[in-house]
């Protein structure tokens, strides 16, 4: 029996602060994670270890939480990928605004009520951008959706035809799908 995984994107982004960019609007966050939400019963949530606010916003729903450091090599990649300058890049940073993280925070536990409260209804950051870099939905220990870059990329797995049908109605309609057919 072959299943399906969509990978589905923003397309269309406002600049924030330099070299931050978000999306134009989050309207689609709540309908497509409580969608999700209703068929998790654990969460894994990822934030840059600086993201003091975020981490603590999840912290009180989490039964684990880790710190992962980058190690050189990553680094190296990392800092590349998120600044065209590193003179630009230490600016960023020195001004508090997103730039480049040292680790990630790892928070995992289990979905109830007041989870979903906070991931639906205190969603966004002091600069408007989602608050989390990257969120796992998961029915067990199987992944069903990501939310990955701040709410900019997404993918569910083992999706059905009805469920692709509710992911295009609520996301925006420049948004990109890639749609893939396994076995």
């Amino acid at each position: 029996m072959s299943q399906q995984n969509i990978h589905f994107g923003i397309t269309e982004f406002k600049e924030i602060a330099p070299g931050v960019m978000v999306p134009i609007s989050y309207q689609h966050w709540e309908p497509l994670v409580d969608y999700f939400l209703s068929l998790s019963n654990r969460f894994s949530i990822h934030c840059w270890n600086e993201e003091v606010d975020s981490i603590n916003s999840i912290k009180p729903y989490a039964e684990r939480f880790e710190v992962k450091q980058l190690d050189d090599n990553l680094v190296s990649a990392v800092s590349d990928a998120l600044a065209t300058s590193l003179n630009r890049f230490e600016k960023m940073r020195e001004q508090g605004k997103h730039g480049f993280k040292e680790g990630m925070a790892i928070l995992e536990g289990n979905i109830n009520t007041d989870f979903k409260a906070e991931l639906l209804t205190h969603s966004l950051d002091k600069y408007g951008r989602l608050q989390w870099f990257y969120v796992l939905l998961k029915d067990n220990d199987t992944t069903i959706f990501s939310s990955e870059h701040y709410g900019t990329e997404f993918v569910a797995f083992g999706v059905t035809e009805e469920d692709i049908v509710f992911i295009q109605s609520v996301m925006p309609k420049d948004a990109s799908f890639n749609i893939y057919t396994y076995s």
